[in-house]
């Protein structure tokens, strides 16, 4: 019986196997994964449809046929399991590197952050991007945010996250200005910053209009308590 952390473990290869070779039927997939993988073709068909169900990737139209000239179906990642294989890849040379092929297969589901990638990699800061677009991948799934219909992220949430100047939460000291020094050296990610730092204006400043209000019903209602007890 194959485990659950054994099947997890194999569905993320899968996603990853399509973010490099898809779109990929059943059969192709499977014959990629043999060298590490002593799953049937019929296990990775099932694994394939679930994670068709779970939205993690989608039935794209081609011209290939399967074997006896029947319709074949293909896969590719759909922007969740995008987000997925980012979420899980390491934080080391392969995972970049995997990345910025990511980045370049699949700019469509990710333009907001995609592209302006080759500035970010001539600015030297790909792997600080690297950990910024994992984080919010991670945290935008689990919160379920993104769903199996999406085709693009948000662009206000990417523009506040992923560009935003503030230190996140697990960027070191050195991420952080290496960081803002690289965004400044081009005009383009200077615009996205620039953007970033407008939607959290617009939002501060709803939030203290949202306050003030709130704070002047409040007194409204301590004031009618006040001349009741007046009364009485």
């Amino acid at each position: 019986m194959t485990s659950a952390k054994g099947t997890t473990n194999r569905r993320i290869k899968i996603l990853c196997m399509l973010g490099i070779y898809g779109p990929l039927n059943p059969y192709k997939t499977w014959t990629r994964l043999l060298k590490d993988e002593t799953a049937t073709q019929p296990t990775i068909r099932a694994d394939l449809e679930e994670l068709f169900k779970e939205g993690l990737v989608r039935n794209v139209d081609t011209d290939r046929k399967a074997r006896g000239g029947r319709p074949s179906k293909h896969y590719e990642l759909s922007l969740p399991g995008l987000m997925t294989v980012i979420g899980n890849l390491k934080d080391n040379k392969s995972g970049h590197r995997f990345l910025n092929d990511l980045a370049k297969k699949y700019r469509g589901l990710m333009p907001s952050v995609f592209d302006v990638w080759p500035a970010i990699l001539e600015g030297a800061i790909g792997d600080v991007a690297f950990r910024r677009l994992q984080e919010i991948c991670i945290s935008e799934l689990e919160a379920g945010l993104v769903s199996k219909d999406s085709c693009d992220l948000e662009p206000n949430k990417v523009h506040e996250n992923f560009f935003a100047p503030e230190t996140y939460l697990e960027e070191t000291h050195d991420d952080h200005v290496r960081w803002f020094r690289g965004i400044m050296r081009d005009r383009t990610l200077r615009e996205c910053m620039r953007a970033s730092l407008r939607h959290q204006i617009d939002y501060y400043e709803y939030c203290q209009k949202m306050f003030m209000t709130g704070i002047r019903n409040a007194e409204k209602i301590m004031k009618a308590i006040s001349e009741k007890d007046a009364q009485n």
